[in-house]
């Protein structure tokens, strides 16, 4: 009711489907061994019974994809992709690492693709998490666009964490528009989908697992 655009659908019917795989391994001493994740992968897609009203004419659309593998306990590579087939949809993709080499900082290194209608962009982020004490964990990043070749900004995230939910506080600065930003969410940790684990918003990776 309240959008500033006309266009505002009445009814929608869509069928969502996924599919979910585990490859798991076990670790630890011989007389003590665990059964753990070794890669994961979610596949998901939408079927629109009426295409034309709910989906730009195509009947399947909304596919993605998110990859796990938990190279060691402190380091995993991550990819995902989300995907529609219409004119000009959105094409999104990511690849990157994360890695935490000390018990209380982690670093995440990726490349981002952003693409639908004029805009295609190939995005290189970086970011350090640092826990300064048990609820507190502080994330730097920096981003920059290498098919335009500019600087997109640095932000500094507070987060504090909590047995249910996350909140963030943050502030960012775009340098290739001057602008800068602040910006505070709220992140459940109950309701994780499947396939992120304790992969948060900003990162955080395994540092979340000590809490």
């Amino acid at each position: 009711v309240t959008s500033p655009v006309r266009e505002l659908v009445d009814s929608q019917q869509v069928l969502r489907l996924g599919w979910r795989h585990r490859l798991q391994t076990k670790t630890g001493p011989f007389d003590n061994e665990r059964i753990k994740d070794w890669m994961t992968l979610d596949l998901e897609a939408a079927y629109f019974p009426d295409s034309m009203r709910d989906n730009f004419g195509e009947d399947w659309g909304l596919y993605s994809g998110r990859y796990a593998w938990y190279v060691g306990d402190r380091t995993t590579f991550l990819a995902n992709a989300f995907y529609d087939t219409f004119s000009d949809a959105q094409q999104l993709w990511s690849v990157g690492i994360i890695s935490q080499r000390t018990t209380r900082g982690s670093v995440y290194v990726g490349l981002r693709q952003v693409k639908g209608a004029t805009l295609d962009s190939q995005i290189l982020t970086a970011s350090y998490s640092y826990q300064l004490t048990p609820k507190w964990v502080t994330t730097m990043g920096t981003a920059y666009d290498l098919g335009e070749q500019r600087n997109r900004g640095q932000s500094l995230t507070m987060s504090r964490v909590g047995n249910d939910f996350i909140w963030h506080f943050g502030t960012n600065y775009d340098v290739s528009r001057d602008n800068f930003g602040i910006a505070v969410s709220l992140e459940p940790r109950f309701m994780s989908l499947p396939g992120l684990g304790n992969q948060s918003s900003n990162q955080l990776g395994s540092l979340l697992q000590t809490y």
